[in-house]
């Protein structure tokens, strides 16, 4: 079995999803990443690593062809889209708050691969990432919850990690989330229509639970909203949620900034920044925080290196 993932960025993310790349070689399982380039600079640097684990998309020639995406393209922006963009972004902002949803849609439909999870740039995995499919079983969509005690207002779920299967129920549940974000302002727009894609995660696990799982009985996150709800076992190096002792699987490092001394080993960093988190002080986690750190400053070498040759050309 192969495990298909897929993602989507521009080229201010795409040192990131070199990284989370190569995290996923940390599984048995061979795997591929099917990846939506927002802009030529990112298709050129993936194309350029000759990783074929690796399959680069260009939106700008996949936008000529697909009905899909130029619908989308087309959309009047949301209320939200508006109010964050503006009205000379808000249109664009809809665009690429639709980009995830599609690119699992075009994975099912038009590249017709028997599953796939998407997977947000900025996760990094520490473990085998095959425990997700421990956590998905024999059920269509998989997804993952914010892990916070409370209601927030992006919803229950993150769309760090998002799993379908192409079978009915997956291809009706993909089908519908898309449709969701090529029409903004739908009936149920008014409770599920802010924060982009996200919080439609509600929705579409409520209209599909009979055959939706929740990852995380096994399959073990951080992220920096969720780090003060979680307990840690310092002996065992374990994170600990709802009583239960769990493996660091992976962390979804949502606005980590860094700071790279090219000239040595002084590397900083702000860990969520704006989820204003601060530092955390146990010990085991600052070493997996190392380990990303250090991963994102070898992708972020090789992304400069490719664009000095970019630029060149």
């Amino acid at each position: 079995m192969i495990a298909n993932f897929c993602s989507v960025s521009d080229v201010n993310c795409v040192h990131q999803a070199i990284s989370m790349n190569e995290s996923l070689k940390k599984s048995e399982m061979e795997h591929k990443l099917y990846y939506l380039c927002v802009d030529e600079e990112t298709y050129d640097i993936l194309t350029g690593l000759d990783d074929d684990t690796i399959v680069p998309i260009s939106l700008n020639e996949l936008i000529k062809t697909n009905e899909t995406l130029q619908q989308l393209k087309s959309v009047d922006p949301s209320y939200e889209a508006t109010a964050v963009g503006g009205e000379d972004r808000g249109k664009d902002l809809q665009f690429i708050y639709s980009l995830s949803t599609f690119t699992i849609n075009y994975c099912l439909k038009e590249l017709k691969l028997d599953h796939v999870i998407y997977i947000d740039a900025d996760i990094y995995f520490f473990e085998d990432f095959s425990v997700v499919y421990d956590d998905v079983g024999d059920k269509s969509i998989g997804v993952v919850e914010h892990r916070i005690p409370t209601k927030i207002p992006p919803g229950r779920f993150n769309v760090g990690i998002v799993y379908f299967k192409n079978d009915e129920a997956g291809l009706d549940a993909s089908d519908f989330w898309l449709w969701c974000m090529a029409t903004p302002n739908n009936e149920f727009a008014s409770e599920y229509g802010d924060y982009g894609d996200q919080k439609y995660l509600e929705l579409v696990y409520e209209k599909y639970k009979n055959d939706a799982a929740i990852i995380g009985d096994t399959c073990g996150h951080l992220a920096p909203w969720n780090l003060r709800f979680h307990d840690y076992n310092f002996d065992e190096e374990k994170i600990v949620w709802e009583g239960n002792k769990q493996d660091l699987v992976y962390w979804h490092f949502s606005s980590f900034v860094t700071n790279f001394d090219w000239d040595g080993d002084n590397d900083t960093y702000i860990l969520g920044e704006r989820h204003q988190v601060g530092d955390i002080q146990v010990p085991f986690v600052q070493t997996r925080i190392g380990e990303y750190l250090k991963s994102l400053k070898n992708s972020m070498s090789i992304c400069n290196d490719k664009l000095v040759s970019y630029s060149r050309t």
